[in-house]
């Protein structure tokens, strides 16, 4: 014979399998500490709007200056730089000084309809043999980052004329694009496993040649790296590394590294991890494994 608590117990069990949890249909999205979102419409790019994700550095103060971090394919980027951002803390110094951090919206995560990079990180349009190639919109890009989105943030933020910029991929192409076309913009330009491949190599049939011949010196601090099983972007990335040294800039730093066992998709997290502690850790406690 059952227990009155054994009986109980059962009737308690009907009853969960019979009426399941009620939940609450009031959904809100989650915001994380220290972010904003702020729109901005572009007149450069025909009344386009675009989304400013902002992480302000722990305990901001209005009073201080932060130098500035913007970063590319801010939809999907966002919450890793975030997260980046907060290792270095324990990666770096006492000298760490995090920066204030832009995450650049491209309309949607890539691969959705209403992404924009195809047009907006491409300096001119191509295209190749699977289908997909580049608007050639990287040159309208590039003067709303110039004459809207960082007016807009030196504005709205107490920030230093200290300015990087971060890429990866097709964002790795247009930090390369960047970095020839408007050297004096930023002075840390952060490039991941770019995509040089782009319109035959239009880096280095055209842009790199045409800022040689103009000028005698690059004076920025730039980051270069590959995955090592990135197989088809680790030769255009060290023929560019090779053809930047060769250039003997006598302001150039450029730091160049090829990751070990990483390939395009695991690259994507590593790779900025590494690249923001190159540009922010006066003191770093690690190097790449394959450092050239």
């Amino acid at each position: 014979m059952k227990t009155p608590v054994q009986v109980i117990t059962l009737l308690l069990g009907w009853l969960l399998l019979l009426c399941p949890p009620v939940y609450s249909q009031s959904v809100s999205p989650v915001a994380l500490p220290g972010t904003e979102l702020r729109p901005i419409v572009s007149s450069v790019l025909k009344g386009e709007t675009y989304q400013l994700l902002v992480h302000l550095p722990d305990n901001y103060d209005p009073g201080k200056k932060y130098d500035v971090l913007f970063v590319l394919d801010g939809v999907g980027a966002f919450s890793t730089a975030i997260n980046c951002l907060g290792i270095l803390h324990g990666e770096c110094d006492k000298s760490y000084n995090e920066p204030l951090l832009i995450g650049i919206s491209d309309g949607a995560e890539i691969g959705k309809p209403g992404n924009k990079r195809d047009r907006d990180f491409t300096p001119t349009a191509f295209k190749t043999e699977w289908g997909s190639g580049g608007g050639g919109g990287g040159p309208a890009f590039l003067r709303f980052l110039e004459e809207e989105v960082i007016p807009y943030v030196e504005k709205q933020y107490s920030v230093t004329k200290n300015r990087a910029i971060y890429g990866y991929s097709y964002g790795g192409l247009f930090t390369s694009y960047v970095l020839l076309a408007k050297p004096k913009l930023f002075n840390k330009v952060l490039i991941g496993s770019p995509s040089l491949f782009a319109d035959n190599g239009v880096i280095f049939r055209k842009f790199e040649p045409d800022y040689a011949r103009a000028h005698t010196d690059l004076p920025v601090n730039v980051w270069l790296s590959v995955g090592e099983k990135d197989e088809f972007l680790v030769d255009d990335t060290k023929k560019f590394a090779g053809v930047l040294k060769n250039r003997k800039y006598p302001s150039l730093r450029l730091q160049t590294a090829t990751l070990s066992g990483l390939n395009h998709l695991t690259g994507i997290q590593p790779t900025m991890l590494q690249a923001f502690k190159w540009a922010y850790c006066e003191t770093q406690t690690a190097t790449p494994k394959s450092n050239e």
